[in-house]
């Protein structure tokens, strides 16, 4: 047995057409490892160019991709879709969708986006008084079959990326019910101020309030040493 294995290593180290033969017999025999999964790059897109493209493979992938991961009873690729159109419509607020798919494999139809998230400026009122631009982080998602390959956080990163290279963006402001997730590979930290919504307006009660998670989040992290104390003023709907 040990001759048989060190010359079937011998083969492979060697390369050329003994390990191809091997990895073949290996593949029919149902031994040989399945090919990684391929994914595409992160994409970031314009929401508005997105949602202007009314049944896109790629746009309902994403709202479908949103409506599995928050799901409730009604929710649909469809209903998602039209409440990220509504959203747009009443607020400019340079959105971007930030996304990676799956390329489409033959015969099994379009590409399936498998994480993606959303962000978008939001100029909200610090607890000094003073307005400051900020970027909103929302809808954090990854598709349950292909999470453990670091697609979550390589939205996330595309979506700080505006951060970084904005200078007129303060810092990203958002909540979440995963802080460790954020401060240990993203660089964010958790701040301890109170979020409300002076409006009063949003598409439900959570949101007419302010935030309702109870982590709340600020990147990059050197942020928080100069932000005011007092409560953080949205001037509009939670997200």
């Amino acid at each position: 047995a040990r001759v048989k294995q060190l010359r079937r290593s011998e083969l492979v180290e060697q390369g050329g057409a003994h390990s191809n033969t091997m990895a073949a017999a290996e593949t029919m025999a149902g031994t040989a490892q399945p090919p990684p999964p391929v994914y595409e790059p992160v994409a970031s897109c314009p929401a508005s160019v997105l949602l202007a493209e009314d049944g896109a493979s790629l746009l309902h992938s994403t709202c479908a991709l949103w409506a599995t991961v928050f799901a409730k009873p009604g929710r649909t690729a469809e209903t998602m879709q039209a409440a990220q159109q509504a959203e747009l419509e009443g607020e400019a607020r340079e959105e971007q969708w930030h996304v990676v798919w799956r390329p489409a494999v033959r015969g099994s139809g379009d590409q399936m986006v498998v994480a993606a998230c959303r962000s978008f400026v939001r100029v909200i009122k610090a607890g000094d008084g003073q307005e400051v631009r900020v970027l909103a982080l929302a809808h954090v998602a990854s598709h349950p079959d292909t999470r453990g390959h670091g697609l979550g956080l390589q939205v996330v990163e595309a979506a700080m990326k505006r951060v970084d290279d904005d200078p007129t963006i303060a810092a990203s402001l958002f909540q979440t019910g995963v802080p460790k997730f954020y401060t240990s590979k993203l660089g964010a930290v958790e701040i301890s101020h109170g979020v409300v919504n002076s409006t009063g307006e949003g598409s439900d009660e959570k949101r007419r309030k302010g935030f309702w998670d109870p982590h709340v989040m600020l990147y990059p992290a050197s942020a928080a040493g100069a932000w005011p104390k007092g409560a953080i003023d949205l001037m509009g709907p939670g997200y």
